[in-house]
């Protein structure tokens, strides 16, 4: 399989993207399930009060009554089940994702080859797609005009 060549800037603008992309997608639905609950205690606090209303005024109807605001309440638990059973396998999906994308970051950064120069040397030519190197303390990095004066002068005090 060939692997696409990334430079580390690139390298770390896709895994940026991807950690945002999957932190919205979580917070989204963090949100949603929020919204799902708080509408789900709003109907049974409905439910509740209506309850109440009728309990007060007709105690003969209460054991059926009852059994409705039992029924309600059964369906929404089930209803909040279903709602926390879909997110936690939204969130094993976005989780998923990120294991995948952190994996794809890691095998990436260790395909990228690069140069060590904690000797000294010259890079020598390959054309102008340019090369990774690693750099020490208190190294110096010459550009290729600049390369070219510093050893026309070592040419010139030779």
């Amino acid at each position: 399989m060939e692997r696409a060549s990334l430079t580390v800037e690139e390298n770390n603008t896709l895994e940026e993207k991807l950690i945002s992309d999957i932190s919205e997608q979580k917070e989204d639905l963090i949100k949603s399930h929020q919204e799902i609950k708080d509408a789900l205690i709003s109907d049974v606090n409905k439910e509740l009060t209506e309850a109440n209303d009728v309990f007060g005024t007709h105690l003969e109807n209460s054991s059926a009554k009852i059994n409705e605001l039992r029924d309600s309440l059964n369906n929404a638990a089930r209803d909040i089940n279903e709602a926390a059973s879909s997110i936690r396998s939204s969130v094993l999906e976005a989780s998923g994702i990120v294991s995948g994308a952190m994996s794809m970051i890691s095998s990436l950064a260790y395909s990228i080859k690069s140069e060590s120069f904690d000797t000294g040397g010259y890079t020598g030519s390959w054309g102008s797609s340019g090369k990774i190197a690693m750099l020490h303390e208190k190294e110096l990095v010459l550009n290729a005009t600049d390369t070219a004066n510093i050893l026309s002068t070592i040419d010139i005090v030779r």
